[in-house]
């Protein structure tokens, strides 16, 4: 065995997991069953290399309404997989940060700024969640071993709803199945938020381009440049549903920063461009999973 996956029973982590083996790999996939990660340091068996997306993880407004707790869980989940990556030998480990580590100021105004790796640091982070991450960036970076980061930006392709661990992309796209009975499609917000997507077979190929790399590129964006508004997501959703939908719009549920893209210009200058699932493929594949699901 010379490659171990953390979190391997999650959307990312299973995704990872699965496109490992298909490469040739040994994997051995660790998931909850495996032991707690916020306990201890896990048993890593001899690995070489380490993937770690376990995380405390869900959607806006599961970390609207929960701050302490998660931040707390992440933080000792880094910290232990840290730990065991050095203790046991690890040569080289994949942490998943993500984008909420930029500062929440770059983030409150439209059109959507294209956050680039080197302004990490240049203001407080986005919520509790955003700043644990900031700080698993900098753990990796003193670690003596080789510790890369990804910072993940939305990665969707989910087909499994879960409460409000829910992320966007999977949201609207079963609204908008409902809708087809409902009629209604309810938005947090006023739908001009914007994000960018990154469909989750592009982020696994990201994901294994800073793994492949020879050198540490240090923390790497992983997501799509090109922001989209929540409007425009709705409404690409109903095109590919086939229903125009009634929208109602509420600012009694949380909906995250005002604007937010991804800069890709340091992952091309040392990768080159990967051409990304574009987001009416994307969301159209998402309703199909759903669907099927």
């Amino acid at each position: 065995m010379d490659i171990a996956v953390l979190g391997a029973s999650g959307f990312i982590g299973s995704a990872m997991t699965e496109h490992l083996r298909g490469s040739g790999h040994d994997v051995l996939a660790l998931t909850r069953s495996d032991g707690d990660l916020t306990a201890g340091p896990p048993d890593l068996r001899g690995a070489r290399v380490v993937y770690n997306f376990a995380a405390d993880m869900g959607g806006v407004a599961y970390f609207h309404t929960h701050d302490f707790w998660p931040a707390l869980s992440n933080g000792r989940i880094t910290a232990n997989v840290l730990q065991a990556c050095v203790e046991q030998g690890v040569e080289r480990v994949f942490m998943a940060s993500s984008a909420c580590a930029y500062p929440i100021h770059l983030q409150r105004r439209r059109p959507a700024h294209r956050l680039e790796e080197s302004e990490l640091e240049s203001g407080v982070p986005d919520q509790m969640y955003g700043r644990e991450k900031l700080l698993l960036t900098r753990l990796a970076e003193r670690a003596p071993l080789d510790a890369r980061v990804g910072i993940l930006h939305t990665i969707y392709g989910d087909p499994f709803p879960r409460g409000q661990r829910t992320k966007f992309p999977t949201d609207i796209a079963a609204k908008m199945l409902a809708a087809r009975d409902s009629g209604t499609v309810e938005i947090w917000g006023d739908g001009l938020q914007e994000r960018s997507y990154l469909w989750i077979d592009d982020a696994v190929a990201k994901i294994a381009a800073i793994m492949d790399d020879d050198d540490n590129p240090g923390p790497t964006n992983v997501g799509y440049q090109g922001s989209i508004s929540v409007q425009h997501v709705a409404e690409l959703c109903a095109d590919i549903v086939g229903i125009r939908p009634t929208y109602t719009y509420t600012d009694a549920k949380p909906s995250g920063v005002r604007a937010r893209d991804c800069s890709n210009a340091a992952f091309w200058g040392r990768y080159g461009r990967m051409e990304p699932t574009d987001y009416r493929s994307g969301f159209a594949q998402l309703i199909e999973r759903l669907e099927a699901a």
